[in-house]
C-alpha cells in the first residue's frame, strides 16, 4: 500500500511539472493556435510575430480575461514548409484542440494549412499570407486574412517604378503563391494600367546556394533601368552578393516586405543596401491600437516592433479572441463555427469601436455580456473582413538611409483590379 501511495505521488508530481513546464493550457482557459515560423527560411520573422501574440494575451487576460477565464496562446513551429505547417496544425486541432489557429507567414504553407487541415476540420484560420489566390480558396468561410493581400503591395510597388520614371525593368521572384502574386500584380500595374514595359520575369527556388543563373536572365534579357526583387532574406543575401558581384548594383532596385529586416543591412552593409529606392511591406495604422501595440512591445521586449507583419499578426489574434468573446461559449465548447460567425460582428461597424488595450478590453468584454455589438479598430488597419474573408490594413514604404531603415509612409492604396490579372485569380 505504501509502495502504490509513494508510485501514485510520483505521477502527479510529473504531471505537475510537465504542466508548468509545458505551457500547457489548464481545462478553464480559452485556447487559440498560433503557428509562426521558428525556424527555416523565413524565421527572421517568427520571433517577432510570436511576441506581438504574447501581448495580445498579457491584455487579455490583465484585463480580467473572457468571461473571467484567461486566455492561452499556443505556438508551434511551420519551420517555413508546407508539410511542416500542416504537422502543426493538425497537433493545434487534434491535440491541443483549438477551434481557431492564427499564423503562416508564407502564402505557400497557408495554402497547404487551410486546404489539408483548417477547412476540412471546420476551424477558423486568420493567416498573414498575401497571395490574392488565397481570396479564391473554396473555404466555407473558414479561411481569414489579416493583412492587405499583393493586389495593393504589387499596386504601390508597380506604381512607385513607372513614376520614378522607369520605362523597362526585371522582376525576379521567389517561386511560390506569394512571390508570383507581388509579381503578377506589379506587372500589371506596370505594362498594363501604365504603359511601362516588363522586360523580363524571373522565378527562383528557395535555399539555393546560388541565383547567378536567375540574375543573369533579370539583368541581361534587355536593357533594364530598374529591377523587383521578391525575396526571403537569405536568399536575398545570396541574390544581392551576386548582384554586386557582376557588376549591377549600379541599377536601382525596388524591395518585397522581406527585405525590410535589420539582419540584411548587417549582412550586406549599409552601403549597399542604400541602392533600394523603395520597398513595401505591412503597415500600422495611426490609433489606440497601435499605440497600445508599439509601446507595450516597447515595454515588454525593450524595443519597438522590429518587423513587417507583426501589427496584422496582433490584429489577426485579437479579432479571434473577440470572436470569442462573443460567442457566449464557455472553454473547451468553442468550435470553429462559433469563431467564424462571429469574427466579422466584432470588427464592423455597428458597434461601438474598441481598441487593444486593456481598459479597452475590458469595455469590449462588458459590452459583449450585455449583449452590445463592438467594432475593433486595429493597430494596422480597420480590419473589416470583407465577403472574401480579406481585411483591410494598410501598406507602408520604406527605403534605407545611414544604414537604417526609414519609413516613407503609410497608405491605404487602391488595389489591381482582379479583372487585369490572369485566370487563377478571378473569384468564381
Amino acid at each position: 500500500m505504501q509502495k502504490k501511495k509513494i508510485i501514485t505521488c510520483i505521477t502527479i508530481l510529473i504531471f505537475v511539472f510537465v504542466v508548468s513546464f509545458t505551457g500547457l493550457a489548464k481545462a478553464e482557459d480559452y485556447k487559440v493556435g498560433t503557428i509562426w515560423p521558428m525556424t527555416g527560411t523565413a524565421a527572421a520573422f517568427g520571433e517577432a510575430i510570436t511576441n506581438a501574440c504574447t501581448l495580445v494575451q498579457d491584455y487579455v487576460n490583465e484585463a480580467g480575461g473572457i468571461h473571467g477565464n484567461e486566455l492561452k496562446i499556443i505556438n508551434r513551429d511551420t519551420g517555413s514548409e508546407p508539410t511542416k505547417g500542416v504537422d502543426a496544425a493538425r497537433k493545434l486541432i487534434n491535440v491541443n484542440k483549438v477551434p481557431a489557429i492564427v499564423g503562416c507567414y508564407s502564402s505557400g504553407v497557408a495554402m497547404g494549412v487551410s486546404q489539408g487541415v483548417t477547412i476540412p476540420n471546420e476551424a477558423v484560420f486568420v493567416t498573414l499570407g498575401t497571395s490574392p489566390m488565397i481570396s479564391v480558396v473554396k473555404d466555407n468561410d473558414y479561411f481569414f486574412r489579416a493583412s492587405a493581400h499583393d493586389l495593393y503591395n504589387g499596386r504601390v510597388l508597380g506604381e512607385a517604378m513607372y513614376n520614378d520614371g522607369h520605362k523597362e525593368i526585371g522582376i525576379v521572384y521567389v517561386n511560390n503563391a506569394y512571390g508570383k502574386g507581388i509579381a503578377d500584380a506589379a506587372a500589371v500595374t506596370f505594362s498594363k494600367i501604365h504603359d511601362g514595359k516588363v522586360v523580363a520575369k524571373v522565378p527562383f527556388e528557395i535555399g539555393k546556394s546560388s541565383y547567378s543563373s536567375e540574375i543573369r536572365r533579370t539583368y541581361q534579357n534587355g536593357d533594364i533601368d530598374a529591377t523587383l526583387i521578391i525575396a526571403y532574406p537569405e536568399d536575398a543575401t545570396v541574390m544581392h552578393k551576386e548582384i554586386y558581384a557582376n557588376g549591377w548594383d549600379d541599377i536601382p532596385w525596388y524591395g518585397s516586405p522581406d527585405q525590410k529586416v535589420p539582419e540584411l543591412i548587417d549582412s550586406l552593409g549599409a552601403e549597399y543596401m542604400e541602392g533600394i529606392v523603395l520597398g513595401s511591406t505591412q503597415g500600422r495604422w495611426p490609433g489606440a491600437s497601435k499605440d497600445s501595440f508599439m509601446e507595450g512591445y516597447n515595454k515588454k521586449y525593450g524595443e519597438y516592433p522590429p518587423k513587417p507583419y507583426m501589427a496584422p499578426g496582433f490584429d489577426g489574434l485579437v479579432s479571434v479572441v473577440l470572436a470569442i468573446a462573443r460567442s457566449g461559449k464557455a472553454p473547451g465548447e468553442v468550435t470553429g463555427q462559433d469563431v467564424r460567425d462571429n469574427i466579422r460582428a466584432v470588427t464592423s461597424e455597428p458597434g461601438e469601436k474598441i481598441y487593444a488595450t486593456v481598459e479597452g478590453f475590458k469595455k469590449a468584454f462588458a459590452l459583449l455580456e450585455e449583449g452590445k455589438e463592438i467594432n475593433y479598430i486595429g493597430a494596422s488597419g480597420n480590419v473589416e473582413y470583407d465577403k472574401y474573408g480579406d481585411a483591410m490594413s494598410a501598406i507602408q514604404t520604406w527605403t534605407i538611409e545611414d544604414g537604417e531603415i526609414i519609413t516613407i509612409e503609410n497608405i491605404i492604396p487602391d488595389p489591381v483590379p482582379r479583372d487585369l490579372m490572369p485566370p487563377e485569380y478571378q473569384a468564381e
